[in-house]
């Protein structure tokens, strides 16, 4: 399941995104993607299960 989020493109945009889930949740980096028709980049993160 995807879930999405619009980060604004600034440093302090990126820095609260990630605070705001490392406070929640332990992850890794899955993978990030660029897309050039977008001027979009995906960042993929894995959360940690309970498995």
């Amino acid at each position: 399941m995807a879930v999405w989020y619009e980060v604004e493109k600034t440093e302090k945009g990126i820095e609260n995104f990630l605070e705001s889930n490392w406070v929640f949740h332990d992850f890794t980096l899955e993978r990030i993607e660029y897309i050039t028709e977008k001027d979009l980049v995906e960042i993929f993160l894995r959360y940690d299960t309970m498995d």
